[in-house]
């Protein structure tokens, strides 16, 4: 399966980032992790710079 679903997993514990990233993956997300909130703003800039979309094609939608 693949998905155009971009998400950036934001988690300071590396093994739950693994676990987590580890199992978007297997389900066909484009997945990219941060550590930190300002990696995290650097992470998205660089995907919404290289996609060459307009940004609200790309709008984020926070998990409730």
């Amino acid at each position: 399966m693949t998905n155009d679903i971009f998400i950036l997993v934001v988690e300071d514990e590396t093994l739950i980032e693994e676990i987590v990233v580890s199992g978007l993956e297997d389900a066909g997300y484009t997945v990219v992790a941060a550590h930190t909130a300002e990696d995290a703003i650097a992470q998205l800039e660089k995907a919404i710079l290289s996609s060459g979309h307009p940004g609200d094609r790309h709008r984020c939608e926070p998990c409730a």
